[in-house]
């Protein structure tokens, strides 16, 4: 069984979705529900795979200051709560 959530994320990232083929949308779900998964069993385990994330982000040449410049629904980004370790003095 499925339901339908609604949830705020960026223009570009939605553009992505929506223009991804059915098939992908599916699997993208899937990640979702994974993730969600993942979070609710435990938490610590989600602050890792952010990390990590953010580190992979950070080896391919993001900057802080990219990840800052990003506007989420009128807000400073939400990366450097989200990311602490990709938003750094040290960056």
């Amino acid at each position: 069984m499925t339901t339908t959530i609604q949830m705020e994320i960026d223009e570009t990232t939605a553009g992505i979705y929506t223009a991804a083929p059915q098939e992908d949308r599916n699997r993208l779900s899937v990640l979702w529900g994974v993730l969600i998964r993942e979070y609710q069993a435990a938490p610590s385990a989600l602050g890792r795979l952010m990390n990590e994330i953010g580190n992979k982000a950070k080896e391919r040449g993001l900057t802080a200051e990219e990840l800052e410049s990003i506007n989420i629904s009128g807000k400073k980004s939400a990366f450097s709560s989200l990311w602490p370790c990709c938003v750094s003095p040290a960056l």
